[in-house]
C-alpha cells in the first residue's frame, strides 16, 4: 500500500512509518524522488535514480523545509521541469506524494503537480478555490477529482502532506481514486470516469509549481519531499 508519509533518506527509521498501517517505508517501484536537499543553484536533484533532475525557472528561494530544505516558489513564473517522465505515460497505476504548504488555501488555481498536453489528456494536482483537486485525463475527456474541504481542514502556510493513488484495476472511480490527506484517506468527488490507464502523455514533461504557459496558476508556496511510484 502506497497511502504514505516519506521524508528523506537521511532520517530516522521512525520517519518512514505510513500514517495509519504502522508499517516500514517501502520503495519497490520508485519512479522520482525530489527532496529538495540544495541550499542553492537552479537544480532540484532526483534521487530516485532514473535521473529526472528538476531545472528551476524563474526566482524561487530554498528555504528551511519541512524537512531540511524546500523551494518557495512565490506564484510569478517560477517552476520546476523534471523532463517527461514517462513511467506516468499509459500507466494503469502510480501513486504521488509531496509537503506542501499553500500561502493562500482559498486562491484560484495553482498547479502544484502537471503533466498536460491539453485539458482532456492530462495529470495534474491543482489547489483551486478551497478545493484540492485534479485531474487524469484519458485524452478524450475532461476527467477530474475534488477534495472541497480542503480550505476547512488547512490552513494558510501550514504544512500538510498529499498522497495521490490511482490503481486502473479497480472498477469505481472511488476505488481508482484515491487521496490522503496526512495519512486519512478523503472524500472525493468526481467528474467523468476516472480511466483504466493515463493518457499517452509521451514527450510532456512533469512541472513542479506551474509552467511557462500558464503564468496565471503558478503555485504560491512552498514544496518539499516529492515521491512518485508506478505502484498504488
Amino acid at each position: 500500500s502506497s497511502q504514505l508519509i516519506a521524508g528523506s533518506k537521511s532520517r530516522s527509521l521512525t520517519d518512514y512509518y505510513l500514517y495509519g498501517e504502522g508499517q516500514l517505508f517501502n520503495w519497490d517501484n520508485l519512479i522520482l524522488y525530489i527532496p529538495f536537499q540544495e541550499s542553492s543553484g537552479v537544480l532540484a536533484r532526483d534521487w530516485g535514480g532514473k535521473g529526472y533532475d528538476g531545472d528551476i525557472s524563474g526566482n524561487p528561494t530554498w528555504v528551511a523545509g519541512k524537512y531540511d530544505n524546500a523551494l518557495d516558489f512565490d506564484g510569478t513564473g517560477d517552476y520546476v521541469d523534471c523532463g517527461d517522465v514517462t513511467e506516468l505515460n499509459s500507466a494503469a497505476a502510480f501513486t504521488i506524494c509531496l509537503w506542501m504548504a499553500q500561502d493562500n488555501v482559498s486562491a484560484a488555481a495553482q498547479r502544484v503537480i502537471k503533466k498536460r498536453a491539453d485539458a482532456n489528456t492530462d495529470i495534474t494536482i491543482t489547489p483551486n478555490l478551497g478545493n484540492l483537486a485534479g485531474d487524469v485525463g484519458d485524452g478524450v475527456s475532461n476527467i477530474y477529482f475534488n477534495w472541497t474541504d480542503y480550505d476547512v481542514q488547512i490552513a494558510n502556510g501550514e504544512w500538510f502532506h498529499v498522497a495521490i493513488v490511482f490503481d486502473g484495476s479497480q472498477a469505481t472511480n472511488a476505488t481508482r481514486l484515491k487521496m490522503y490527506i496526512n495519512g486519512v484517506q478523503v472524500t472525493l468527488s468526481f467528474n467523468g470516469t476516472i480511466p483504466a490507464q493515463t493518457a499517452n502523455l509521451a514527450g510532456v514533461s512533469l512541472y513542479l509549481g506551474g509552467t511557462a504557459d500558464e503564468s496565471a496558476a503558478a503555485f504560491a508556496g512552498l514544496l518539499d519531499d516529492l515521491f512518485i511510484f508506478s505502484r498504488a
